[in-house]
C-alpha cells in the first residue's frame, strides 16, 4: 500500500512541477511575440496564462483587442503542447484549441461584427472550423459559417448601384481539397437579393494576405430597378486588393 501512495505521490509532485516549470512565458516570448505586433503583454504563472492585448495579425492589418493563452495541461502528459486560446475583436469572441508548432487548429466565432472589421459590409459572424498544417503548409480542415442580417453597402459596378443591399442570412463553408487550396462556397436570401458563390483561395503561407481568391458570384435582385434580373460576375485577385 506504502508503495502505492509513494508512486502516486511522486506522479502527481512530477507533474506538478512540470506544470509549474512549464517554459510557456519564454516559450511565447521567443516563438510568437517576436513575429507579431501588440501593445502590451500580461502572464501569470500559476496557472499559466499569457495574455496580449492590442494584437495586430498580421502586422498593421486585423485588430484583435486582447488574445489569452493557457497550456492544456493533460497534453503535457503526453509530451506534447497544446494551447487553448480565446480573445475579442470586432465587438465579438473566438476561442479554440492549437498545437505547438502548429499542426492543428480548431476554433469558433461568436458574434463578429463586419462593419467593425471590413468597410461597407455589415452582419454577424458565427461560426467553427478545423485547420491542419504541416509546416507553414495547409494540408487539411473544414468549416461552417453563418453571416446574419447581410448588407453590403455603396455598391457601385456600372449599371449595378445600390446604396445598400440587403442579403439576409449567409450560410458558407470551406474544406481544404489539397495542400494550400480551400474550396469555399455560400448562399443566402434576403429582402433585397439572393445570392450564390462558389470557388478557391490558393493560400500563400508565407504572405497570407497575398493568398490568391478566385470566386464565381450570382446575384438575383428582388428590387427596383432590377427585380427578377440576375447577374453573374467574378471575383480574383489576392487578398489585399481584390476585383471585380
Amino acid at each position: 500500500m506504502k508503495k502505492i501512495l509513494y508512486g502516486l505521490l511522486f506522479v502527481l509532485l512530477t507533474l506538478f512541477f512540470t506544470y509549474i516549470t512549464f517554459p510557456f512565458e519564454r516559450l511565447i516570448s521567443r516563438e510568437l511575440c517576436s513575429k507579431l505586433s501588440y501593445q502590451a503583454l500580461s502572464f501569470d504563472r500559476f496557472p499559466p496564462k499569457l495574455t496580449l492585448y492590442g494584437l495586430e495579425i498580421p502586422k498593421g492589418s486585423l485588430k484583435v483587442d486582447y488574445l489569452e493563452l493557457k497550456p492544456i495541461f493533460l497534453s503535457l502528459l503526453k509530451g506534447k503542447r497544446e494551447f487553448k486560446f480565446k480573445g475579442a475583436l470586432c465587438r465579438g469572441t473566438f476561442n479554440g484549441e492549437a498545437s505547438y508548432p502548429v499542426s492543428k487548429v480548431s476554433f469558433n466565432l461568436l458574434d463578429i461584427r463586419l462593419s467593425r472589421c471590413l468597410n461597407s459590409v455589415q452582419g454577424s459572424l458565427s461560426g467553427k472550423g478545423e485547420l491542419l498544417f504541416k509546416g507553414k503548409n495547409l494540408t487539411g480542415g473544414k468549416g461552417d459559417f453563418v453571416v446574419s442580417n447581410l448588407n453590403l453597402l455603396n455598391l457601385n459596378f456600372g449599371l449595378f448601384k445600390f446604396t445598400s443591399l440587403n442579403l439576409g442570412n449567409l450560410k458558407a463553408s470551406y474544406s481544404i481539397e489539397r495542400e494550400n487550396l480551400i474550396k469555399v462556397k455560400g448562399k443566402s436570401s434576403g429582402n433585397d437579393a439572393s445570392l450564390k458563390f462558389k470557388g478557391e483561395v490558393f493560400y500563400r503561407p508565407e504572405t497570407p494576405l497575398d493568398s490568391y481568391v478566385n470566386l464565381s458570384v450570382k446575384v438575383k435582385v428582388k428590387r427596383e430597378p432590377f427585380n427578377g434580373r440576375e447577374f453573374s460576375f467574378s471575383i480574383r485577385g489576392n487578398i489585399r486588393n481584390l476585383g471585380i
